[in-house]
């Protein structure tokens, strides 16, 4: 669900890719927080991978120039209201 969201917050005319971002961040987190195994030692390591792709990801998202130019040509189409 997190990367649905983001996707339609980056297609929403005027969002701010900051607190699109965020939430992006916030969602996967707890989906990461949610992981569940019968095996104590494996939810802690699977939690523990799933945070630090997290981290990464948003590095990405936050800080790489194609999610930029994916968020600006998004916005571009999605303000779009007068062909």
């Amino acid at each position: 669900p997190g990367c649905n969201n983001h996707d339609t917050n980056y297609q929403t005319c005027k969002t701010d890719k900051g607190i699109a971002d965020t939430q992006l961040k916030t969602e996967l987190t707890a989906a990461c927080n949610n992981l569940s195994y019968s095996d104590p030692a494996k939810s802690t390591l699977c939690k523990g991978w799933c945070l630090d792709q997290v981290v990464a990801f948003d590095f990405i998202v936050r800080q790489h120039f194609l999610a930029n130019k994916a968020y600006k040509d998004d916005q571009v189409k999605a303000c779009d209201c007068c062909p």
